[in-house]
């Protein structure tokens, strides 16, 4: 029992931790190191062992909940189809129901799509191989600083690409006078 037991929660780190690769993937697009992309498949392929190991059926599904957990589900009511998703981290907005669904981005991130997206793409081309994983690290740093509103984060990832890569100074520029006019 203790054996399943760490099995399962070896599941569910392996889950998160493919979310956070998952979401790293999305952020490089074809520039994803290797290093991820092979990550993400020993942690598919240690999920999917792991749920063979636990009886799962399949890899994309827990295993069903009974007809108890879902009144109104079953024998006795009306047939329903279920879905069921496990978040491991904050959720956004949320639409149930049936019909055509249109996405738009916060004016935040919608804005800050062309700075910092043209200066990966001068990332991509300009920094010398030797730094260029490092550099997009950083580029994808400044993401996140500027979803979460982080200042310093922002400010010391464009420092680190000025420092090491002085030919990007007019893509950092236009990121730093966007940032700071945010708030405006």
């Amino acid at each position: 029992m203790a054996d399943e037991d760490g099995k399962r929660k070896l599941l569910v780190e392996n889950k998160l931790r493919l979310q956070i690769l998952e979401e790293q993937r999305a952020r490089f697009g074809y520039s994803t190191p290797a290093e991820i992309l092979t990550e993400i498949d020993h942690i598919k392929a240690e999920t999917e062992r792991l749920q063979r190991e636990l009886g799962h059926t399949t890899t994309d599904q827990q295993p069903s909940p009974s007809a108890s957990e879902h009144p109104g589900s079953g024998k006795n009511g009306p047939s329903t189809t279920n879905s069921t998703a496990n978040f491991y981290a904050p959720v956004g907005a949320v639409h149930s129901g049936s019909g055509d669904i249109y996405i738009n981005n916060s004016s935040n991130q919608a804005d800050s799509a062309l700075p910092i997206t043209k200066l990966r793409r001068v990332v991509s081309t300009q920094a010398p191989p030797e730094l260029r994983q490092a550099s997009l690290r950083k580029v994808a740093d400044l993401e996140d600083a500027v979803r979460t509103g982080d200042q310093e984060e922002f400010d010391a990832a464009l420092g680190w690409l000025s420092r090491r890569i002085p030919s990007l100074a007019g893509a950092i520029e236009e990121c730093r006078r966007w940032f700071g006019n945010r708030g405006a």
